[in-house]
């Protein structure tokens, strides 16, 4: 399992929706300066989450600048996805203001067939605003917490950023013990073992 993916803008527009990438391109035509916007929001993200790993001397950081940790790459996207698209002047209904679009939504409630029968969701559909709906830019948004709080969590260090080892990430193979306590413990590489005074024994 890699500990790094790419994360660029070739793979950031393959994951948004068709109805997001519309509404970017006709806002690029629209306000020709921000034509790049997307390709530097990517980089600034992927270097947010590069210096969060970095931050931290436990953590293994891969030299090829377009990657971030496998971990977050999600939360990367989230960011990135919801900081264009409020920059795009994107509302919660998932229009861009002053671009005629219209915001595909997936309803949250079900109807019954009878009663005691099956629970069918309803089928998709296409609206300006549909209130029963979760949609593109509230999804990011709600990953927006959950990306800081994994932010904190790598520059703490309470979640490390290996290397790629064949046990994956995470880990659960030869778990040791704190470096200051007493005797041996094993290295985040799996490879030494040190004691007390951080002085390699094997």
């Amino acid at each position: 399992m890699s500990a790094w993916v790419p994360f660029t803008v070739e793979a950031f527009r393959n994951a948004l929706p068709v109805v997001f990438l519309t509404q970017h391109d006709s806002w690029v035509v629209e306000y020709p300066s921000k034509e790049n916007r997307m390709g530097e929001t990517v980089a600034e993200i992927a270097n947010r989450f590069r210096s969060a790993a970095a931050s931290h001397p436990r953590n293994q950081i891969d030299p090829d600048v377009t990657k971030v940790p496998a971990t977050g790459y999600d939360f990367a996207f989230a960011l990135a996805a919801y900081s264009l698209g409020l920059e795009m002047g994107m509302a919660s209904a998932g229009v861009v203001t002053g671009v005629s679009a219209v915001n595909v939504s997936v309803p949250v409630t079900v109807v019954s067939s009878d009663y005691g029968g099956d629970v069918v969701p309803k089928a998709a559909s296409v609206s300006a605003a549909n209130p029963a709906a979760i949609n593109f830019m509230d999804a990011m948004r709600q990953q927006v917490t959950r990306a800081e709080v994994w932010l904190r969590l790598v520059q703490s260090g309470a979640l490390p950023i290996v290397g790629d080892t064949p046990f994956g990430i995470p880990s659960f193979h030869g778990r040791g013990r704190w470096p200051w306590a007493s005797g041996c413990y094993l290295r985040d590489d799996q490879r030494v073992v040190v004691d007390g005074d951080g002085e390699a024994v094997a």
